[in-house]
């Protein structure tokens, strides 16, 4: 057996992740962005708030910033 040696943090890269589906309506197109997340998380249940990760470079991000609305799609297993 070989024994190779990690940055332990690099686990959390790799274990799986929820995904979601990110709404936001583009009106100056009149069409709707979705995008796949990964990078979700539950942050409260009161309020119930939900955490999600958009790069600033993403269409996506960028129609979140202008609109202030957005939507999270959680998928069923038979889906994802």
């Amino acid at each position: 057996m070989v024994r190779v040696s990690s940055d332990p943090g690099s686990c959390y890269f790799y274990y799986p992740r929820l995904v979601c589906i990110v709404g936001v309506r583009d009106d100056a197109r009149g069409t709707t962005n979705f995008a796949p997340v990964t990078w979700a998380t539950p942050l409260s249940s009161d309020p119930p708030l939900f955490g999600i990760c958009l790069s600033p470079a993403t269409h996506t991000h960028q129609l979140v910033l202008k609109t202030g609305e957005f939507t999270i799609n959680f998928l069923t297993e038979e889906h994802a």
